[in-house]
């Protein structure tokens, strides 16, 4: 009787109903625009009740239990879907595509699966597309503690919850934008946040923010003794903070610029281009010499020891160029570290010596992040690389240090006096008359005479 009792007899959507077995029934009333609905969703699940409520909200005259309020037939993440859009992926720009790398087309692949099997109620039946709720997402990701016993979980958190995130926020963005099958209020992700990503602490104790220098450049330094490619590959990521996707970009198929007039800055002799940054768009860095240097090595390599078919893939190996370093750090004695962490390295390493009146640029702009759309970034200045900034391969980092006033009694004050002195007699010597000078070397040489 007390379990009885206990029941909830309502929900979000209306009222709960109970047989004689205790089973729940989930039903509808609501009032719209003066009119009320009551309807039985027929479901015995909060989960799949929640899902006709959606429905319901959408279009509530036109609300039928099972079906769609807007005469579509189901949406469903099939395997034929998930190929048109992996196809889709691997398409070049030119073709309206979204040229992914092979390696992000394969991993997205993967979790699209992964999320296939996701949208399916109790009893394995294949959910809508369009009727998802928001909440039916965070609860996959998020995971669900169990309302009896709060410290266990009754639908386990996901793991790598930050790739699963953005894979299915672009599928969606995919069906609204491309292929025009989900309406903006239909997307259940529009909202969702892409989340934080994995913890900045290495193994080794290492945060990937704040690499030491030196360590990256004798890493640098023992590989071009051996010849080694990767070494160049590292010194170039070390001077722009660039993603590794976009360094395999610019082997494959980069290039090098001069610095447009009056875009000069002391010390950058060159701009890079990397063909296609994570927004689209062509990516400039200015560089220093010896950036430069090691990119003209990179260009200048034998193509054929890049994998990947032909000028628009072909390109190093990233699980060997991250070996590399990883082994390198061990071999010359310095903390472990990745390749990837360049890029959060810099932004710190900028951040802690750019001052307001330094004239550094920003950091978001050099790195890449977008500014928005505005007018002379769009379309009077594109290919100006923005601001250089701090970076760990600059020869002489620009530090903004104010001046100290020095002491008055302090060892720079005395030095000044002195100064002042002998500027004063060299002075007055200049001014006095040859007779006065005469004068006084008669007067010193009887002087010498007396002692003598």
């Amino acid at each position: 009787m007390e379990g009885a009792l206990a029941r909830p007899k309502e929900w979000d959507g209306g009222y709960i109903r109970y047989d004689a077995k205790g089973r729940a029934t989930y039903y509808i009333a609501q009032m719209r625009d003066g009119r009320r609905y009551h309807f039985s969703t027929g479901q015995h699940n909060p989960k799949n009740a929640y899902l006709e409520l959606v429905k319901f909200d959408a279009n509530p005259p036109a609300y039928r239990r099972g079906g769609t309020a807007d005469g579509h037939e189901p949406l469903y993440m099939t395997a034929s879907l998930v190929d048109e859009y992996v196809a889709f992926c691997e398409r070049p720009e030119d073709e309206e595509g979204a040229e992914n790398t092979p390696d992000w087309v394969k991993r997205k692949r993967s979790v699209l699966e992964w999320w296939m099997k996701k949208f399916a109620d109790e009893r394995g039946r294949a959910l809508d597309l369009r009727n998802i709720p928001p909440s039916f997402i965070t609860t996959i990701l998020d995971g669900r503690r169990d309302e009896v016993r709060p410290k266990q979980w009754k639908v386990e958190p996901a793991t790598d919850k930050r790739t699963k995130r953005n894979v299915i926020k672009r599928f969606y963005s995919w069906l609204r934008q491309v292929r025009r099958e989900v309406s903006r209020d239909q997307d259940p992700v529009m909202d969702l946040p892409v989340g934080k990503g994995r913890s900045s602490i290495s193994q080794a104790g290492v945060r990937k923010d704040l690499v030491k220098p030196e360590h990256v450049k004798k890493v640098i330094e023992h590989g071009i003794e051996r010849s080694v490619l990767y070494a160049h590959v590292l010194a170039v990521q070390a001077g722009t903070g660039w993603h590794t996707t976009e360094m395999m970009r610019f082997v494959a198929r980069g290039s090098v610029e001069p610095i447009p007039e009056g875009a000069e800055e002391p010390g950058c002799v060159a701009q890079l281009v990397c063909p296609k940054h994570k927004s689209g768009k062509e990516h400039r860095t200015k560089v220093q010499q010896n950036v430069l240097d090691a990119a003209q090595a990179l260009l200048a390599s034998p193509r054929h020891h890049h994998r990947g078919n032909g000028e628009r893939h072909g390109s190093f190996s990233r699980s060997n160029y991250e070996k590399w370093v990883t082994a390198t750090s061990e071999e010359v004695g310095v903390p472990v570290f990745r390749p990837s962490w360049m890029r959060h390295t810099n932004a710190t390493y900028a951040l802690l010596r750019q001052r307001q009146a330094d004239g550094t640029g920003k950091v978001g702009a050099f790195l890449g992040h977008a500014e928005g759309s505005k007018m002379v970034e769009t379309h009077y200045a594109p290919k100006v690389a923005p601001p250089k900034i701090p970076t760990i391969m600059d020869n002489e980092p620009v530090q903004a240090k104010k001046a100290r006033a020095p002491k008055k009694d302090g060892a720079v004050a005395r030095l000044a006096k002195r100064l002042r002195d002998l500027e004063a007699k060299l002075a007055q010597r200049h001014a006095a008359p040859p007779d006065s000078v005469m004068q006084q070397l008669e007067s010193m040489l009887a002087a010498m005479k007396a002692k003598g």
